[in-house]
């Protein structure tokens, strides 16, 4: 399956956002309320942040007053599992080497 990347600047946390679109079906990769991934029409906006070349997808903080109470010290960060079904994993700190997605411009599907 390929993919597609739209940026945009986030000036209030100065940071890329990035909405990440199916080519084949046109959905967007986003989360639910029970933080699970989902396909949906809708846009979903990633904080995106790089690190050692690679790139990490996180499920923004939010803004409102009724998440003041949540802990903000982690982010749900998209994982790969080991049969290429992704998940949204809680964590502190650095992401880790599953967290972690190289671009590339090529069209290559897994077998």
């Amino acid at each position: 399956m390929s993919w597609i990347g739209t940026y945009k600047w986030d000036e209030v946390t100065e940071t890329y956002l990035v909405a990440i679109q199916s080519k084949s079906t046109g959905d967007y990769l986003g989360w639910n309320a029970e933080m699970k991934v989902v396909m949906t029409k809708s846009v979903y906006w990633w904080n995106q942040f790089t690190i050692q070349g690679k790139m990490a997808f996180r499920v923004p903080h939010s803004n409102s007053a009724e998440s003041e109470s949540v802990n903000t010290e982690g982010f749900f960060t998209l994982q790969m599992e080991a049969d290429y079904s992704v998940i949204l994993e809680y964590q502190v700190g650095e992401p880790t080497d599953v967290q972690l997605w190289m671009l590339s411009d090529k069209s290559e599907d897994f077998a």
